[in-house]
């Protein structure tokens, strides 16, 4: 009888540092899976919530233009400083547009306040206004649109309106009536008249005058 031996053949013991390197690596992937869940839930909240899920855009470092529109028919100069000092913006004639950086605007705006509160120009950005508390002298301060619509307005309700803007842009609206019948075109001679009565002046005298009159620069 013929015996076979076998012999018993045990798996080699793994070694306490590989299994503590394989716990600790399931251990981290376990903690990266927590940590993306977090963030998708915060992500989908967000979402319901309607706010941005991502990073706020810097803010900018260059400034927005603003456009400063001239509402005298003449020369018209505004700087950041005052007394034609610091950036320097000059207006030639009635409508003309400048667009401003935001911060040179502002100084502008604090600088020559008066010319601005007595309507020689038209700031269009609703947000500098209010900021340099100008809100209340723009409730009667016309744009450029409302301000030549007065020359289409009934002579019934002009009177009306012509008393309620400032008493810069009355006188501005008289300089572009002189220049008008200077150059010989037509006006309803009864706003020429309601004119004349609110600012005491003569304007059809005067627009026998020289046309260097037109290129004077506003009162300070």
């Amino acid at each position: 009888m013929t015996t076979t031996n076998t012999k018993k053949t045990t798996a080699p013991k793994k070694d306490s540092k590989v299994e503590n390197t394989d716990m600790k690596e399931l251990m981290e992937q376990m903690q990266k899976l927590m940590d993306q869940n977090a963030a998708l839930r915060s992500e989908v909240d967000n979402i319901k919530q309607g706010t941005p899920h991502y990073a706020p855009a810097p803010a900018q470092t260059v400034d927005r233009e603003v456009s400063f529109v001239s509402l005298f028919p003449g020369i018209l100069n505004l700087s950041t400083e005052g007394h034609g000092q610091g950036q320097l913006y000059t207006f030639t004639e009635f409508g003309q547009i400048h667009m401003i950086p935001y911060s040179e605007a502002k100084l502008i705006l604090k600088n020559q306040s008066h010319f601005a509160k007595a309507g020689y120009f038209y700031v269009g950005d609703a947000e500098l206004v209010k900021n340099s508390q100008l809100t209340t002298a723009y409730k009667t301060i016309l744009d450029q649109k409302s301000f030549e619509s007065l020359f289409e307005t009934a002579p019934t309700a002009f009177g009306k309106i012509f008393k309620g803007i400032p008493e810069a842009q009355r006188e501005s609206f008289a300089d572009m009536i002189v220049l008008k019948l200077y150059n010989g075109e037509k006006i309803d001679m009864n706003i020429v008249q309601e004119v004349n009565l609110a600012t005491k002046r003569d304007l059809v005298t005067e627009a026998t005058g020289d046309k260097a009159i037109f290129t004077s620069e506003p009162k300070k």
